[in-house]
């Protein structure tokens, strides 16, 4: 478990004399603080989880699609099989969206940080992260999404968005680090919503490109 005592490490700037001292120090200050605040949204948001949860809520959307859109309806009576080699190939195409995107989520994520918390306050976050508590936590916040988000089909209406809150505003009682934890979510939420938004869009133009190439090569398969 790490944990950073910002003001003691801060207090290096009061020993140390000269002007070149002074910027070595803050230097290897503004170095730590960026590797807290890597560590800390990789704590939070690992790529694995982030992934399967795109992918998931992806498919589950394509799926509902082709339930109830009467173009896909029409598309899949006329290339049968359709649904089943897309719904095959999707995931692999989904994943390497994702993973080609997610440093640009990252380095916003940790900008975000960096730009509005402490050292200190990023080592407690990501001490109480890295607890059994934390990870307590986040847990029933990702069970939360996965039960009333993928397992729905569909977005969270406002009024279910607010019982994610829930679980924090109960956990801050018991340990005000829980407090940062929300805190911490709440900066990173801008970037997060900019670049879902633009990975949706991204996704549904991959899928479209997916499905014309699936439908060229089963009419090349038919026979002349």
């Amino acid at each position: 478990m790490l944990h950073i005592d910002g003001a003691q490490y801060n207090g290096q700037f009061k020993r140390r004399g000269n002007a070149s001292e002074h910027r070595y120090v803050r230097k290897q200050n503004i170095a730590l603080n960026r590797q807290i605040a890597v560590k800390l949204v990789e704590t939070l948001y690992p790529k694995a989880e982030i992934k399967a949860f795109i992918t998931r809520a992806a498919i589950d959307s394509l799926s509902t699609a082709f339930s109830t859109e009467l173009q896909l309806k029409k598309l899949e009576k006329n290339y049968p099989g359709l649904r089943g080699n897309l719904f095959k190939r999707a995931p692999d195409v989904l994943d390497s969206i994702v993973e080609d995107r997610l440093p640009a989520l990252y380095a916003a994520m940790i900008d975000q940080l960096l730009a509005a918390m402490s050292l200190k306050e990023m080592g407690d976050m990501l001490a109480f992260a890295e607890s059994p508590e934390g990870q307590a936590l986040q847990q029933a916040d990702t069970d939360f999404v996965i039960k009333n988000y993928l397992e729905k089909g569909r977005p969270l209406k406002p009024s279910e968005l607010k019982n994610i809150g829930k679980g924090l505003k109960t956990q801050a009682v018991r340990d005000p680090r829980a407090a940062q934890w929300a805190k911490a979510n709440m900066l990173v939420g801008p970037a997060m919503r900019t670049w879902t938004d633009e990975q949706q869009e991204l996704q549904s133009q991959k899928l479209v490109e997916l499905m014309a190439a699936i439908m060229s090569e089963m009419v090349d398969r038919e026979p002349t």
